[in-house]
């Protein structure tokens, strides 16, 4: 019987497809009367190929060399991957299509549900892949599962922001909307900080909320007014009928 181990867990051999189980026992029964060599590699790769067409794919690769040398496939969904003969023979295809990983992506997608995030990948080849997250605030980023299971793949943009920004950042920041920070002390971006905008309101915001675009609520209220003469507009406007 040709075979060969394999880390990976085995599939049930009858819960796979009666044509690919007919066609893996074809290999391991072998033709009768060859011996090894180069007949009987090419009566292997034959068979390997069928084992594929079974799955529904193709086998890629022209020459067998072995039970643990790797071949280059394809399934109908046009992914590719290399595996040995070995884990072919054991059950297993394609692994973006198979159960386990679509189980494996479904636990990644509840992950990122639960830390306000959102795993934007639609496939899960192995634990050391990169998958394409984005968080909260709307940064993408790629991460191993791994990485993010042990929480060392989190937002690099969100960490940047947490760690590196100083007062003198938000200073700067303020001025590029014509405004000014007027705070004296900086913590990290999810504390409050004392703003003032081009037209003199004042208001507390965290500069997480700043830093994207969240600028002056007094003037997201006086910009809504567009009724030429409102007296509403002197709730919001300092300067208003002066």
């Amino acid at each position: 019987m040709i075979g060969g181990n394999s880390r990976k867990r085995k599939p049930a051999f009858s819960t796979l497809a009666p044509e690919v189980q007919e066609a893996i026992l074809q290999f391991n029964s072998g033709p009768a009367g060859v011996h090894p060599g180069p007949e009987l590699r090419e009566i292997q790769l034959l068979m390997m190929h069928r084992i594929a067409h079974a799955w529904g794919g193709a086998c890629l690769s022209a020459e067998y060399l072995g039970i643990q040398t790797h071949l280059s496939f394809s399934c109908s969904k046009g992914h590719q991957w290399e595996k040995t003969p070995a884990m072919i023979l054991s059950g297993h295809f394609c692994s973006v299509c198979n159960s386990r990983s679509k189980k494996a992506l479904k636990a990644m997608q509840t992950l990122a549900a639960e830390r306000g995030w959102t795993c934007l990948s639609d496939e899960f080849l192995h634990s050391r892949s990169h998958l394409r997250w984005r968080c909260g605030k709307g940064h993408e980023w790629q991460s191993t599962p791994s990485a993010i299971r042990m929480n060392k793949g989190g937002c690099p943009q969100c960490y940047r922001e947490l760690h590196y920004y100083t007062l003198e950042n938000m200073q700067a920041f303020a001025k590029t909307r014509g405004g000014l920070c007027l705070s004296e002390s900086f913590r990290n971006v999810n504390y409050k900080l004392t703003w003032q905008c081009h037209r003199g309101h004042i208001w507390q915001a965290p500069p997480s909320r700043v830093l994207h675009r969240s600028w002056c609520p007094q003037c997201a209220h006086l910009n809504r007014i567009t009724k030429p003469g409102s007296t509403a507009r002197a709730k919001y406007e300092p300067s208003y009928g002066g």
